[in-house]
This record gives structure tokens, sequence and C-alpha cells, in this order.
């Protein structure tokens, strides 16, 4: 494969206090980093998320 089959992604992902282990954050309220995304922040449901703290997404 030559260069002109190399493509570059980049994916901004929110800090979460679980390491990313398939559950809601523990701690969603303390959890500000969702707000730095646009689209996360505008989405962002606390009093839902926090009724789920820790449970997992499926």
């Amino acid at each position: 494969m030559g260069l002109a089959g190399l493509k570059h992604v980049s994916v901004r992902v929110p800090w979460h206090d679980s390491k990313w282990n398939g559950r809601v954050c523990l701690d969603v309220a303390g959890n500000s980093a969702c707000l730095a995304l646009k689209r996360t922040a505008e989405g962002r449901d606390d009093a839902y998320e926090i009724s789920r703290q820790g449970e997992g997404f499926d």
C-alpha cells in the first residue's frame, strides 16, 4: 500500500471516570469534561444519567 492509501483519523473522546468500561460515569455531575464537546454538552441529560450512574450501557 502506498501513501495514497493512508488516512488519518482523529477522535475526541471526553474523559470518563471508570476507564471507558461500558458503564455510565460513577460521578456524572462531577464530570465536566463532557461539556467540552458541543454535541455531547447539548445532549447531556444530568438527571437521567445521574439516576443511572455506574449502570452498563447494554
